[in-house]
């Protein structure tokens, strides 16, 4: 929960956070979604009148906005990503309707920019659901490039009959592979950080992974991105950190950190072994996580 002028916006989201979601590496830029409240009336009675997403400089300086004027539509979920080529887009996971890809678009000067959408990926995810008469809510979204260069969207849903994870072609909605189809009378799973990364010794990587985490189930699964296989899984309580990261000497790792019962988290950080097995070579009480992370980037 966030304050945004009178306020209070629920699921209001941060990019560049350590919680799976990525800024702009050349620029330093954040995102910000959050619901708009109306002019009028206080407490309960300030109604929701739509959503919006913007970007703002590293000093805190807007530099655009994009408007979800119609009050069904709240934004659920936020990634960013820039591409090798300098090219920035945002998806923004909606409740209903599926996901908008956004291209950041310079203007005259370095503050004035626009967010133009580019393409509407899993508007399907917009159908009421037979028995619970539920819509499909994005719940998380993750950009990344494959080995060519192409855009690629991992995302996930709260739903029933339907995959709860599925990747596709960010700029094409092509659906690319799927997981966890839920059948409509198991209980509730769904996704809810991804990051993309390689994990082993320079020479030795493995494919690029999507690593998924899936709060219910108190596992985090590692899929082949080229594959399209599950390579492994770690399993505990739920995760709320799932990020990749490389060492100084290009060794890929994986830093997971999770629930614990007294509040205080805990992490692990692995790697592949030359077997191509998942191994963990730090873990620990989270407090220790960035001092973990700092010792092996070299940070």
């Amino acid at each position: 929960m966030r304050r945004v002028g009178s306020c209070l916006i629920a699921g209001a989201v941060m990019i560049g956070t350590l919680g799976g979601c990525g800024g702009f590496a050349s620029r330093g830029g954040v995102g910000f979604a959050g619901v708009r409240c109306a002019r009028r009336g206080t407490g309960r009675a300030r109604k929701g009148v739509g959503s919006e997403v913007s970007v703002y400089t590293a000093d805190g300086t807007q530099t655009a906005t994009k408007k979800f004027d119609d009050p069904s539509y709240a934004i659920t979920a936020l990634d960013a990503y820039e591409q090798h080529d300098s090219t920035r887009y945002l998806a923004v996971g909606l409740n209903m309707q599926g996901i908008r890809i956004l291209q950041v678009e310079q203007g005259a000067n370095p503050n004035d920019e626009k967010l133009t959408e580019v393409s509407a990926v899993a508007r399907h995810w917009y159908q009421p659901n037979l028995v619970f008469f539920q819509p499909n809510q994005v719940t998380m979204v993750k950009l990344g490039s494959d080995d060519q260069g192409k855009l690629i969207l991992t995302a996930g849903q709260f739903v029933k009959e339907q995959p709860a994870l599925e990747t596709f072609e960010a700029l094409t909605g092509k659906s690319v592979w799927w997981r966890n189809p839920r059948p409509w009378n198991l209980p509730w799973e769904w996704p809810d950080l991804a990051d993309f990364g390689r994990l082993g010794a320079p020479g030795a990587q493995t494919e690029q992974l999507v690593a998924v985490s899936w709060p219910t189930l108190g596992r985090v699964s590692f899929i082949d991105a080229k594959e399209k296989t599950d390579w492994a899984t770690a399993d505990g309580t739920a995760a709320h950190v799932v990020r990749f990261f490389t060492g100084t000497d290009g060794t890929g790792y994986v830093a997971i950190a999770r629930d614990t019962a007294d509040g205080a988290g805990s992490y692990t950080i692995s790697t592949a072994n030359p077997r191509g097995e998942l191994v963990t070579v730090r873990e620990g009480a989270e407090s220790g996580l960035p001092a973990a992370i700092a010792e092996l980037t070299g940070a």
